[in-house]
């Protein structure tokens, strides 16, 4: 649960739990934003939340959602390791997942941030 003054960002979390791949997809692309754009001390509890929920958006059967959530990983990465580091046990599964993945774009993703 997302324990962050951020509402934006609440909402965004929110509605990752909703069953729909286009709503998943829409939420991983704000929060992929959001992870850009805001400012790094409000991305921890987020990115504790996301860590919480990757594996399993890394692993769902639409493809959409696993390049949604590759490109929401890869912001995550790019703007701040140091959070990232304190979730890398929840994150590292979802890593692994997108080695492994079918599709080319998630794929790459996934290399890219092995290297």
């Amino acid at each position: 649960m997302y324990t962050g003054n951020d509402a934006e960002i609440a909402q965004i979390l929110k509605r990752l739990n909703k069953k729909s791949p286009t709503t998943k997809v829409k939420s991983l692309d704000d929060l992929a934003s959001a992870f850009t754009s805001k400012p790094k001390h409000d991305l921890k509890d987020a990115a504790a939340v996301w860590a919480y929920h990757s594996p399993w958006l890394c692993h769902f059967p639409d493809t959409r959602v696993r390049r949604a959530a590759s490109a929401t990983l890869t912001a995550l990465v790019d703007r701040s390791k140091k959070v990232v580091s304190e979730f890398a046990g929840e994150l590292i599964p979802a890593l692994l997942l997108m080695a492994q993945d079918g599709d080319r774009d998630v794929h790459a993703k996934a290399v890219a941030l092995e290297a």
